[in-house]
């Protein structure tokens, strides 16, 4: 305070700053100085990006050794922080549980602090995908002398596959089940 009035300062490197008092004391001016070193340091530099997309149904991802600052266990002045901007439950620490999530986007903030106190953090958006709607329609039953039986996938998935004794692909997304042939006891 200068005089009553408060001195705001905000320098962008150390700097010295020196006060100066003078009083009057019985008719004689008393000075005195002092001096002051405002330290500053820069951010600790904290950058992630975009996290790997994860599907609803993914284990645990494990956020930590991605390039970013961790802090020095031997150190108990510096420290980290994941947070997600909308269910705790699916992140505990630093593992975030896909499963806890709906599918869309989604934004984690990892907060840094280094060993002078000073902070930074980033913002690392995640994309949690939907699973595919798989319809394979109504259970069937069939006896062993019917012959083949047409399997047809998820026509809105054309990546879907069968799998299971007696089962064979006749060619693009066509796959066909023989009783006879397979080792499936019909009963």
């Amino acid at each position: 305070t200068l005089y009553g009035q408060e001195i705001t300062v905000s320098p962008v490197q150390t700097t010295n700053y020196r006060l100066f008092v003078e009083e009057q004391k019985g008719g004689t001016f008393c000075k005195d100085s002092t001096e002051l070193t405002l330290t500053v340091h820069g951010l600790p530099r904290v950058s992630i990006g975009r996290l790997p997309g994860q599907c609803s149904n993914a284990d645990t991802l494990h956020l930590s050794g991605r390039g970013i600052p961790q802090p020095d266990p031997s150190d108990p002045t510096t420290g980290s922080e994941w947070r997600l901007h909308e269910n705790s439950e699916a992140l505990n620490r630093d593992i975030l549980d896909p499963k806890k999530l709906a599918p869309g986007s989604h934004d984690l903030t990892y907060s840094y602090t280094d060993t002078n106190g000073c902070v930074d953090s980033a913002i690392a958006p995640i994309d949690i995908h939907p699973l595919p709607n798989l319809n394979v329609g109504n259970d069937t039953i069939i006896c062993t002398h019917n012959g083949l039986l047409s399997l047809t996938p998820n026509k809105t998935n054309p990546g879907a596959y069968w799998e299971g004794p007696g089962i064979e692909r006749e060619g693009g997304s066509e796959w066909s089940f023989d009783p006879e042939s397979s080792s499936v006891t019909i009963g």
